[in-house]
């Protein structure tokens, strides 16, 4: 088999014995085809999209927090300069809450 030969040729070491301890595993990881728009497309399904909508949240509270200090504002303040809808300032308060 060409992968039993490949292993012969590498150079001991730790990277040697690490894929000879787990040759099943990196068997696996050599057959198996990578569709790379099938996997964004199962990561976003399976929540990516909370983690997206986490790191909006934490940017908006980022410029909401250097608007504050720049200017000396409040949160409402702040929001109200950058024409935060109300419906999404319970949300923003509750993150500055979590900092």
């Amino acid at each position: 088999m060409a992968l039993s030969f490949a292993w012969k040729e590498l150079p001991d070491g730790w990277m040697k014995s690490y894929i000879l301890q787990d040759r099943s595993e990196v068997v696996d990881m050599l057959l198996t085809e990578y569709y790379e728009t099938e996997t964004r497309e199962s990561v976003y399904k399976a929540g990516d999209a909370n983690g997206f909508k986490r790191g909006v949240m934490d940017n908006l509270v980022s410029c909401l927090t250097n608007l504050m200090r720049a200017d000396s504002l409040t949160l409402e303040q702040a929001m109200d300069k950058l024409e935060v809808p109300k419906a999404d300032r319970v949300n923003i308060r509750k993150a500055f809450e979590k900092q």
